[in-house]
């Protein structure tokens, strides 16, 4: 089992639409949202209000960004993104919460 689950906006904003982000609490054993993930959810406030309590509990999970290595920069697949991977590269273990992102992974051999 991951040691912890870097989570990408994606997730987040779809389990907070069905009310349910306790169920992302209740699975994970540590819960890590980048800074830009958050940044990204809080863009979406404009289109969607119920997009505040989303920003309210990834804000409570966030942790710093990190220099995105070249090998993930060059891919240009947003900034959220682009700080799940780097985290994920970074520690062992980590889960990534968005079907894009582990493809990523597993396509330069960092997840099985």
């Amino acid at each position: 089992m991951p040691e912890a689950w870097v989570i990408n906006a994606s997730p987040i904003i779809l389990y907070d639409r069905v009310g349910r982000l306790d169920v992302i609490e209740r699975l994970a054993p540590k819960i890590f949202v980048p800074s830009k993930v958050v940044e990204e959810i809080r863009d979406g406030i404009s289109k969607d209000m119920s997009a505040r309590l989303a920003v309210d509990w990834a804000t409570r999970y966030i942790m710093a960004d990190i220099q995105v290595p070249p090998s993930v920069e060059h891919w240009d697949i947003g900034p959220g993104e682009s700080q799940v991977i780097s985290h994920c590269l970074q520690g062992s273990g980590m889960y990534v919460g968005d079907e894009l992102i582990r493809q990523s992974l597993e396509a330069i051999g960092e997840e099985d």
